[in-house]
């Protein structure tokens, strides 16, 4: 008897935790999907289908089977590619579905909701990301026509509201635009510019940069949003203290966390929530980079870098490029300029009479020609030489040593910079005249000096070798 007593009180247990489970398991299902109701329309005999309006000239169609597909996989590869959201829509719309339905459910054929056909489905897919339907009419004797195939993106906007029961209208053609269409989600987008762009730059300039990136709709659903640009010249060197995040004149920086990185930095979204409140709006990364020489690219005139936006189930670039102008000499004889020169060197000077020096990778202007710094450029043995890293404008090359055997040149040498110009500019020639020789000896001073030398040594071991055999003769 107290094993019945107990065995009926194990069942009645039971029996009223599976009751208290129900509404708990219902309520929990309901928060997590969305009531799609999709309608089959047909005009109404003798309207207008130009200036058919959808609430008064269509009616509903009933008896119409339709399908719900899940492509939420096809449509996120297709916008990993870069693909638009519409561009996605209408390849997997046109495409015949590999998959099978998930739902299908057929038309009311009569009453109020006559051409109406209730889905409930999930709002996300298993690992958290936003479901994607594709609804197909499935119907093979239809007198009306099969309706075009439609894909819904989820989450769906009205006035700023995330919908929990989404109306579809569907017929055998384009729908006229009505008001009572649902508010479509706004995307990310990310923009990078050079605040205030210079047509060339110079190395050791600091250059201003912006990038703009549109907060989404759905930001409060998303797990990862992060901001970062590269530099992969690493001519760029980017200042992360003035590295700023602002929407209007509101400073959002701290709801990011910074990283330098090795050919740049990132920025990571900490406090989604905070952000969500500026959707469908702009914000605006701003920071400065030192424009620098890079030995290992001395002479690369154009400089890329590019900012990324990093979601969820997003990826978006955007590049900007800044330009230094360069210019290509070759040195080469006055009489024969087929004859290369080598070792001829020069410094450059610009028309406020000041002299390019460089120091930590970067240039500046100074007064004193002869300072430590100064930038010095030397003939190649081919003749060839070049200076890089100069802002648009006119300049001067000053030769402060000549090639062997020729006459150093007196005047300076004007050359222009166009950065925008670097690819299409001719190669300026640099002409010496060769020092004429007279009898044996040249006439540089410096060799002059040297043939002197060399008299004086033979004279001195000849009078050394005669005194030695006039001491001798005497002694004997």
């Amino acid at each position: 008897m107290k094993n019945i007593k107990k065995l009926l009180i194990i069942i009645f247990s039971l029996t009223i935790c599976s009751i208290l489970a129900i509404p708990t398991r219902s309520s929990q299902a309901a928060s997590d999907n969305v009531d799609i109701v999709l309608h089959k329309l047909a005009l109404i005999k003798g309207a207008n289908e130009d200036s058919a309006s959808l609430l008064k000239d269509y009616e509903g169609i009933g008896g119409a089977k339709f399908a719900a597909y899940d492509v939420a996989d096809e449509f996120y590869q297709l916008r990993a590619k870069g693909v638009s959201v519409v561009d996605a829509q209408k390849q997997i719309a046109s495409a015949t579905p590999t998959n099978t339905p998930i739902m299908e459910r057929t038309t009311v054929s009569s009453g109020a909701e006559k051409g109406a056909a209730h889905f409930n489905l999930p709002r996300k897919t298993a690992d958290g990301k936003y479901a994607i339907y594709l609804f197909r009419e499935i119907t093979t004797d239809s007198k009306d026509g099969q309706a075009l195939s439609q894909v819904i993106v989820l989450p769906v906007y009205d006035q700023g509201k995330e919908l929990t029961t989404i109306d579809l209208y569907s017929k055998n053609g384009e729908l006229p635009d009505e008001p009572t269409e649902p508010e479509k989600p706004i995307e990310p987008t990310i923009d990078k510019k050079v605040a205030g762009q210079q047509g060339g730059y110079q190395f050791g300039d600091h250059i201003n940069y912006q990038i703009a990136v549109t907060v989404p709709s759905d930001l409060s659903n998303k797990k990862k949003f992060v901001i970062s640009d590269s530099n992969i010249s690493h001519n760029l060197i980017p200042d992360l203290q003035t590295l700023r995040v602002m929407q209007g004149s509101t400073n959002l920086t701290k709801l990011f966390k910074q990283t330098r990185t090795a050919d740049g930095f990132s920025l990571q979204l900490q406090d989604f929530k905070a952000l969500s409140k500026y959707a469908g709006k702009q914000i605006v990364v701003s920071y400065t980079s030192a424009l620098v020489v890079n030995q290992e690219n001395v002479s690369q005139s154009e400089f890329l870098n590019t900012a990324t936006l990093t979601t969820d189930d997003q990826t978006l670039n955007s590049q900007a490029v800044v330009k230094t102008g360069y210019k290509k000499f070759i040195k080469v004889d006055l009489n024969n300029q087929k004859k290369k020169l080598a070792g001829a060197t020069f410094i450059i000077r610009n028309n406020q009479k000041q002299y390019l020096a460089k120091r930590n990778n970067r240039y500046y202007w100074v007064n004193n020609r002869h300072e430590a710094n100064i930038v010095q450029l030397t003939s190649q043995t081919d003749g060839s030489f070049m200076i890089n890293g100069l802002r648009n404008g006119t300049y001067y090359l000053v030769e402060t040593k000549a090639p062997t055997g020729y006459h150093m040149g007196k005047d300076a040498i004007a050359f222009k910079i166009d950065a925008q110009k670097n690819q299409v500019q001719t190669i300026l020639k640099v002409v010496n005249q060769q020092i004429k020789r007279a009898g044996l000896l040249p006439q540089t001073g410096e060799q002059i000096q040297q043939w002197l030398t060399v008299i004086g040594l033979v004279v001195i071991a000849l009078v050394l070798i005669l005194f030695r055999r006039y001491k001798k003769e005497g002694n004997k």
